[in-house]
């Protein structure tokens, strides 16, 4: 069985080729056409679908759900993009149960205040936030304060999107929307996205500068903020970053699954392992899911497949 899994893999895993290409923030990247389903839920696989906590009654707007990690506080910034969304997708999954009652909505307001001081507005109009503090990828890069990424623009808007739907204030949507600008922007003083040597579009977790890394839940979790974009909106404004970001995962999915046994954690470090295995194999198949093609579907399947294995084996 472990042999038949193994070549079945090799089969499926077989780099995509280059082929049509588009341009995104002017810059020509790969591209292919794909047909993305209606109405796809793509908070889910980031794990910021709305959600409830029975033990959860806020006495004021600032008892917020989640609360915001403690080694950012300690580092000068208590905000934090993807608590900011958590905490929204908590509220959006209570206001489903009880109403929307005030303390939401005031709770909302003071979490956008506070995503509004790591907010800086770009000459488009686009928004990005930027990090007060420096951050070390592991080992291998550190990022110098004033950081930025597609990752913290995403998941700020996916946050903006659940106020948007509980409270059906454009305000709100608005502002996801300029978040989603900023990751393609090319009008500001640092760009969130790199394009490889093989002309494949990275939506960069994490860049300053030219230092980035290519990490692939991040490339991801930007590209399902846009999806979950267009589900709410039925807009089709973000197709083409969408399925560019589509395009470069078809090519890289094979490569992220490492002949030493792990799904990898980026591009540019290929030996260090993701820490959220299973994660992975959950973004694979939401991609199958988003797409219906038969060659991420196949890659997907052989994704569950080795994590399956591997967990039979411990």
């Amino acid at each position: 069985m472990r042999a038949f899994v193994f070549i079945l893999a090799l089969v499926v895993a077989v780099p995509a080729a280059a082929g049509p290409v588009t341009l995104v923030g002017g810059v020509k990247v790969n591209c292919y056409d794909y047909t993305l389903q209606l109405g796809f839920d793509a908070a889910g696989p980031i794990s910021l679908a709305p959600s409830t906590n029975d033990g959860w009654t806020p006495q004021s707007p600032t008892d917020y759900p989640v609360p915001w990690p403690a080694d950012w506080v300690k580092r000068g910034q208590s905000f934090n993009p993807y608590t900011f969304a958590l905490n929204a997708g908590v509220i959006l999954g209570e206001s489903h149960r009880k109403g929307v009652l005030p303390v939401y909505e005031r709770m909302a307001l003071n979490l956008d205040a506070v995503a509004a001081e790591r907010t800086e507005t770009l000459p488009s109009g686009a928004t990005q936030i930027v990090h007060k503090f420096g951050y070390d990828v592991g080992d291998e890069i550190s990022m110098p304060p004033g950081f930025r990424g597609a990752f913290a623009n995403a998941m700020t808007a996916i946050g903006y999107m659940h106020f948007y739907e509980m409270t059906q204030k454009p305000a709100y949507l608005l502002k996801a929307q300029k978040m989603l600008d900023g990751i393609t922007d090319t009008s500001g003083s640092q760009r969130l996205f790199t394009v490889d040597s093989g002309g494949y579009l990275w939506f960069e977790e994490v860049i300053a500068g030219t230092k980035a890394l290519g990490v692939y839940n991040g490339h991801m979790g930007a590209l399902f903020a846009m999806l979950e974009y267009r589900r709410i909106t039925k807009s089709n404004r973000y197709d083409v970053p969408i399925e560019a970001g589509i395009t470069t995962m078809a090519h890289w999915l094979p490569l992220q699954r490492r002949p030493e046994g792990y799904f990898g954690y980026s591009r540019d470090f290929p030996a260090m392992a993701d820490y959220g295995q299973e994660r992975a194999v959950i973004m694979a198949e939401a991609l199958c899911a988003v797409t219906s093609d038969y060659a991420l579907c196949g890659e997907a399947k052989a994704f569950r497949q080795d994590f399956t294995y591997r967990a039979t084996k411990h």
